[in-house]
């Protein structure tokens, strides 16, 4: 072998290292750029997934809404309606305890409307005689 085909020879060679080279490179940016576009997607989905998951730890606490607003209506009838839609509710104990009250009021309001009709017809009675 002369030395001009050497020379070429290891030329040649060289210059298939480089391209060799230049496109292990390139394909090693293109793993890394890949690589990169895969932790962005995983990241996504995990922050998409965790808030999903924040979402759905949130609930409406029907219950204790309904509760302030029998409180706030503060009636006999808000008391039972409570009492309809949540028969096991947190406050069921607190409905029936209040509906009592509300029972026993009106049952002495009746007692003491009762005795005021009467004593004024006692009274009318008593008038009547002593004009006569």
């Amino acid at each position: 072998m002369n030395k001009s085909s050497l020379i070429v020879s290891v030329v040649i060679a060289l210059l298939g290292i480089f391209v060799g080279l230049y496109f292990a490179k390139n394909a090693n940016d293109e793993l890394m750029a890949y690589r990169a576009e895969q932790q962005d997607v995983l990241l996504r989905e995990q922050n998409e997934i965790g808030e999903k998951a924040e979402l759905a730890s949130v609930t409406v606490d029907t219950d204790s809404l309904d509760w302030l607003m029998t409180l706030t209506e503060n009636t006999a009838r808000a008391y039972r309606d409570y009492l309809e839609q949540h028969a096991d509710g947190k406050h069921v104990n607190e409905a029936r305890e209040i509906l009592l009250t509300i029972a026993s009021r009106m049952e002495q309001r009746a007692v003491v409307s009762e005795v005021s009709e009467e004593k004024d017809s006692v009274e009318h009675v008593e008038v009547s005689d002593t004009i006569q």
